[in-house]
């Protein structure tokens, strides 16, 4: 599901919104984070005060706080740069690699399941900006739903100057249904995963088979067999079209001298 909205904030800014319900599939190396494509890129100073904003309003409306995430913010500051620099201004990038939300944040080394994004751009870089900028998307109902989102659990922001006096500004969502927080492996062989939540609607195939878990409240046991394998935890419910989301990928790759894995970042 995706939707977009085109409106205007006060001197000259416009602004764009998305909302998407991705089913992402994307591997996260067992001994580490994501690879991430990207470069560092070092924040903005007023990155901070929007996530003051956002989290301001969402406390007004009864919503949950937002954790900043720095791959959100990696895969936000490259595409507003990307924007300044190639001349657009939307959602899809000309650049293939770059061309999805999807993308860009695997790109910045993420793997998660629900992402959304803000965008806008505004004439002049004053004090206010940050103010003027979650105003404009406040008035906006596709941009407000996106900020005031209860799916969402991170968020990352990124702005790039244009050579005119313009700000492009990026804001983008993430939501983990079910974080992943311990992934161990012992003897090679036993694989546990230990969840945020309960486990009781995911499912896990091994090389896309469906493989047998022993369930303990939040965590997920199973045995592999011997080789590299490529490990999708699922949820049990479908979405729409009939397909299943991917919310957790691993590859595990026996090393004698890394035995543990570890899942990819938020």
């Amino acid at each position: 599901m995706r939707h977009h909205s085109v409106g205007r904030l006060a001197r000259g800014a416009t602004l764009v919104a998305s909302l998407s319900l991705l089913v992402v599939a994307l591997v996260a190396a067992a001994r580490g984070p994501l690879p991430a494509a990207y470069p560092d890129v070092p924040a903005h100073p007023l990155e901070g005060r929007f996530l003051e904003l956002v989290d301001a309003e969402r406390k007004r409306e009864g919503r949950a706080a937002l954790r900043h995430s720095e791959v959100l913010a990696l895969a936000a500051r490259h595409h507003a740069a990307e924007m300044v620099a190639l001349g657009y201004f939307d959602h899809e990038s000309p650049t293939p690699a770059n061309e999805t939300l999807a993308q860009r944040v695997a790109n910045a080394g993420g793997a998660t399941v629900r992402l959304g994004e803000n965008l806008a751009q505004v004439r002049s870089v004053r004090d206010d900006l940050a103010e003027r900028t979650l105003r404009g998307w406040l008035e906006s109902s596709a941009h407000r739903d996106n900020l005031l989102g209860e799916e969402w659990t991170h968020v990352g922001h990124g702005l790039a100057e244009h050579p005119d006096g313009r700000v492009f500004v990026v804001q983008v969502f993430a939501g983990d249904p079910n974080p992943l927080l311990r992934v161990e492996l012992a003897n090679g062989v036993q694989l546990r995963l230990a969840f945020e939540r309960s486990v009781a609607d995911l499912v896990v195939l091994v090389d896309e088979a469906l493989a047998p878990t022993t369930r303990d409240g939040r965590e997920l046991t199973l045995r592999l067999p011997q080789g590299d394998q490529a490990v999708s935890v699922m949820t049990g419910h479908e979405l729409g079209g009939g397909r299943v989301a991917v919310i957790h990928a691993l590859v595990i790759e026996r090393d004698a001298a890394e035995p543990g894995v570890a899942p990819g970042r938020p």
